[in-house]
């Protein structure tokens, strides 16, 4: 039977959950890494900033204006981009990991939704099966009371049970080639049950009986 949607889901967890939570802790590491990222570009301004004055300093321009003028040139042209470039990359990357956060849940539900419709589909098939098998249990029985009948209940000394082509002919009775003929194999393992019970014989014994009969009376 055809388990709960929502139990299938559950059950999945313990394969997604491990996902989910690699993806969780990728996104909660991602500030500290972006901060520990912003200070590695402070320290690099700073020792560009020491440098320029420096620079300044051995070539007596300290009071010019120059180092002031080149540390905004480095400021504009090479601090500023970098940290934006690194911002937005920060935020492409915790995107990225929302979006396979959500596809880990995405993947389990059409997961669960699978297995739901393959117990579904096996119910119905498990439910064909069984009422196949109770009508040819029905049509077995109501053919062993047709032979009854027929021989008058053969058990007696006085009457006969029915000959083997007298149960053929029986079980063909109604059997049209020109509409069946195609479906030979199925029709002959729907007859098979009934002269495997009449005759009291092994089933594969009666089916090829009732190949050899169809092939000698309808030429098929």
């Amino acid at each position: 039977m055809a388990q709960a949607l929502s139990d299938i889901y559950n059950s999945l967890n313990t394969a997604y959950n491990p996902q989910r939570d690699l993806y969780n802790s990728q996104i909660a590491g991602l500030g500290a890494q972006t901060d520990a990222q912003v200070q590695g570009l402070g320290q690099q301004k700073q020792n560009a900033f020491n440098d320029i004055t420096n620079g300044a300093n051995a070539n007596g321009m300290f009071y010019s204006g120059a180092p002031e003028q080149e540390q905004q040139r480095y400021v504009g042209g090479t601090y500023l981009p970098a940290l934006a470039n690194l911002q937005a990359n920060a935020s492409n990357q915790k995107y990225g990991l929302e979006q396979a956060l959500a596809g880990v849940g995405v993947n389990q539900t059409n997961q669960a939704n699978q297995i739901y419709q393959n117990q579904v589909g096996q119910d119905a098939q498990n439910n064909y099966y069984n009422q196949q098998l109770q009508m040819q249990q029905q049509q077995n029985q109501a053919y062993l009371n047709q032979m009854k009948a027929y021989s008058g209940g053969y058990g007696s000394s006085a009457q006969a049970a029915p000959t083997q082509n007298q149960v053929l002919a029986s079980a063909f009775n109604g059997y049209d080639p020109t509409k069946q003929g195609r479906m030979a194999n199925y029709t002959e393992q729907q007859i098979a049950p009934q002269i495997q019970a009449a005759l009291n014989l092994p089933y594969n014994q009666a089916l090829q009986l009732a190949y050899q009969y169809r092939k000698q009376v309808y030429h098929q």
